[in-house]
């Protein structure tokens, strides 16, 4: 029985990226920035946020394997986890701040 890593990993990578969408979502200076953007640029926004992060989470589940899994990881240099973890800790530093100074 093989252990196919890359199921794993799919699901747990869309769950984070989901996870730094909520994040975004409930931050005012994002909504504010989107409400001034015209409808289509917000369309456009979100067609390249759902290409980039969520095609990347499904390179494990068609690929299976660790070592497969990683080479293809490493040739794009982990883009997608990095600028996740990034993001959400950018925006919980912002949330903070802002909740201390009101």
């Amino acid at each position: 029985m093989d252990f196919t890593f890359g199921y794993f990993l799919c699901f747990f990578q869309e769950f984070f990226y989901m996870y730094m969408e909520k994040g975004f979502a409930t931050n005012s200076m994002i909504q504010r920035m989107f409400n001034l953007c015209p409808e289509p640029l917000c369309k456009a926004i979100g067609w390249i946020y759902t290409k980039i992060f969520l095609s990347y989470a499904l390179v494990g589940f068609e690929l299976y394997y660790w070592d497969v899994i990683l080479s293809v990881y490493r040739s794009l240099y982990f883009f997608c986890p990095i600028t996740a973890i990034i993001l959400i800790i950018g925006n919980t530093v912002v949330f903070q701040s802002k909740s201390k100074t009101q």
